[in-house]
């Protein structure tokens, strides 16, 4: 199951996601991520899905959420700015950003409501 079981049609609208389409992938770890990506007044919005199989040989989905500000991929105009929107996107992908599924929704309009009071 995707990011729609757990972002709904509102938050996906309010954050600008197209949650049933993925922006990009990347690695990590030799792992393929990958990314639901969005940008919002001048705040970058990710939320990364990792699908494994964990060590009981069954499927897991770990879901990661963060946000930062720059460019996005789309922005970048070298090498350089490229390779930092990717740093930005592994720093996000670690323990500390992990987020239960259910709380995805959650999160997304707590970004955006953030953005509302700057």
């Amino acid at each position: 199951m995707g990011l729609e079981k757990y972002l709904t049609e509102r938050t996906m609208l309010l954050g600008r996601f197209n949650y049933w389409e993925r922006s990009l992938s990347f690695t990590k770890d030799a792992r393929v991520l990958q990314v639901h990506h969005s940008k919002r007044d001048g705040v970058n919005i990710v939320i990364i899905e990792d699908q494994r199989i964990d060590k009981n040989n069954k499927n897991r989905t770990d879901w990661y959420f963060g946000t930062f500000t720059g460019r996005h991929s789309g922005e970048c105009e070298n090498a350089e700015q490229l390779k930092q929107f990717y740093e930005e996107l592994r720093k996000i992908a670690t323990r500390k950003h992990r987020i239960a599924g259910k709380r995805i929704d959650e999160a997304v309009l707590k970004a955006v409501e953030q953005m509302r009071e700057y």
